[in-house]
């Protein structure tokens, strides 16, 4: 993979869910080749409308890969089909 993949959390700064979300995205190998970005909802009136209940909610680009709870098994899944791509 060339360029790193771009990930959008889009959380709570007060979420425990998010939180854990957000530490066990950190902790998968995959990782390194990312650039995550962190959006509060509770900053952005339209974000807050999307995802109010959703969050946390992991996306690449357009694409909604997670609410609410992290599967790693997706998450390989979803970095085999993005390394094949490229």
């Amino acid at each position: 993979m060339s360029q790193p993949l771009t990930l959008t959390l889009y959380s709570r700064s007060y979420c425990s869910l998010c939180q854990k979300m957000r530490d066990q995205i950190r902790a998968q190998p995959e990782f390194a080749n990312c650039v995550l970005h962190e959006v509060d909802i509770d900053q952005t009136p339209a974000f807050l409308d999307r995802y109010d209940e959703l969050v946390p909610v992991l996306c690449h680009q357009e694409n909604e890969l997670f609410h609410y709870h992290f599967s790693a098994e997706k998450w390989h899944q979803f970095f085999a089909e993005a390394t094949s791509a490229t």
